[in-house]
């Protein structure tokens, strides 16, 4: 899923099947999209984000826009 932190940085976030059924029931979750692993692969290849799983405390892998980590 594509979205912004609490903290204003662009990331790619794994996320369960139940988000998408929460994102449905809740407006405020509008400004998420859910991409593809492909988007995903393609996006790390260029640079574009950096896995930053092992930086926070998430259970899943997440991915942090490199010119937000600047």
């Amino acid at each position: 899923m594509l979205s912004l932190s609490e903290d204003g940085v662009v990331i790619i976030a794994e996320v369960n099947r139940k988000a998408e059924e929460q994102k449905k029931k809740n407006y405020t979750w509008r400004r998420e999209y859910y991409i593809s692993e492909s988007c995903l692969k393609a996006n790390l290849e260029r640079g574009t984000f950096k896995n930053i799983s092992g930086k926070v405390d998430y259970d899943g892998r997440i991915y942090a826009l490199a010119d937000d980590l600047a």
